[in-house]
């Protein structure tokens, strides 16, 4: 299974600024993207589940395997902006998702979950069926 590397253009790594309250508390990532530029804005989020529910796609994905090869620009609120390497799969699922915005509000495990903190794992991982129950909907991609 392939762990997303998260890292500033200076290679060092870089974690999710750590929830206040991990067992209520989910980051949702929110794509902005203009129709006709090849910008797209990523930015990570953190909401209450309970108080979010329905506003938000979560998607499920096959990882991959291998190494993490493309990059994107995430900001998160009061940091400079970083990159994070992903995996082939992840960016052809961003890619078809920035031009299907409705909701903005996407819960996807790999982003939204920080991979190298067992703590906020063992919080977040049981609260999965939740966060899918929750969600507006659900898509699905096999690859």
């Amino acid at each position: 299974m392939e762990i997303p590397f998260r890292v500033l253009v200076s290679d060092e790594p870089v974690r999710l600024r750590p929830l206040d309250d991990p067992e209520r508390q989910i980051r949702l990532l929110r794509i902005k993207s203009e129709p006709g530029f090849d910008e797209v804005e990523y930015e990570i989020l953190v909401k209450n589940l309970d108080e979010f529910a329905g506003r938000y796609v979560a998607i499920s994905y096959v990882w991959g395997e291998g190494q993490s090869s493309e990059s994107i620009i995430i900001r998160e609120e009061g940091r400079p902006e970083w990159t994070i390497k992903i995996g082939r799969n992840l960016s052809r699922v961003l890619a078809v998702l920035r031009y299907n915005l409705d909701p903005e509000y996407f819960w996807i495990d790999a982003l939204c979950i920080e991979q190298t903190d067992i703590q906020e794992k063992n919080h977040q991982v049981p609260l999965m069926g939740k966060i899918y129950q929750s969600a507006f909907s659900t898509y699905v991609w096999l690859g």
